[in-house]
């Protein structure tokens, strides 16, 4: 019940925060957001109480979301400090890059996998990182000085997304599906981001609101994770 209502609680706040950013964009939209972000983390919390036994899985995606927060806090910090906003960018990428070192210290501490299977994954994640190059400039794109981040970023994401669906497969454990699902938005919500920091959709309100959705819709997902331990 309490995993179900700070999920609630966080589809409202992010309802709210979505209609007062397309009015404006200020700090009182900011405050609003914070508290989604606690909405996922207390959504963590209450999944490790469930599942009280895989707590260490649990604390490390909750230090995954915890670095997630942070990398978000920065980019949001690039839009009101145009100054230092490239520095911002670049620590943003390193918080969530840092995160996803947690998902998959989290994935291999539930699965022992044989080198084969953490292989693969990684090859997945090469394989996105070209594919995310290669249609850098039919995309109207330019990474410029940020390309070495977008591609270590990318390689991340795209091998955590990979690990848990091949776990889901080989296993059938939900938390793997609700990992893969999560990590899946995140793909899309940073697809999109890429357009609005290096294309030119960086004033579309439709843009924005399908990346916030998309992002929390990540968080939330693999935030629930931990409770689905043990679940086939």
């Amino acid at each position: 019940m309490a995993m179900l209502l700070s999920c609630i609680a966080g589809a409202i706040l992010l309802l709210v925060y979505i209609i007062m950013c397309h009015k404006e964009r200020n700090v009182k939209g900011l405050f609003v957001k914070s508290f989604v972000s606690v909405c996922y983390l207390l959504t963590c919390a209450f999944a490790i109480l469930a599942n009280p036994e895989q707590y260490y899985f649990g604390i490390l995606v909750m230090v995954g979301g915890i670095l997630g927060l942070m990398g978000d806090i920065y980019l949001d910090q690039k839009w009101m400090y145009e100054k230092d906003s490239d520095e911002y960018l670049k620590i943003g990428f390193i918080c969530f890059a840092l995160g996803h070192v947690f998902y998959i210290w989290a994935l291999f501490k539930m699965v022992d996998l044989e080198p084969f299977h953490r292989i693969m994954p990684l090859l997945i994640g090469l394989a996105f990182v070209i594919f995310t190059v290669l249609t850098e400039k039919p995309t109207k794109q330019h990474y410029g000085k940020f390309k070495p981040y977008v591609c270590g970023y990318g390689l991340m994401l795209g091998y955590t997304t990979a690990l848990s669906i091949r776990i889901f497969r080989l296993t059938g454990y939900k938390f793997a599906l609700f990992f893969g699902l999560g990590c899946a938005f995140f793909a899309i919500s940073d697809i999109i981001l890429s357009h609005m920091y290096f294309g030119n959709k960086a004033k579309s309100s439709g843009f924005f609101t399908a990346n916030i959705i998309a992002y929390y819709a990540a968080q939330f997902l693999i935030a629930l994770s931990p409770a689905f331990i043990g679940v086939e």
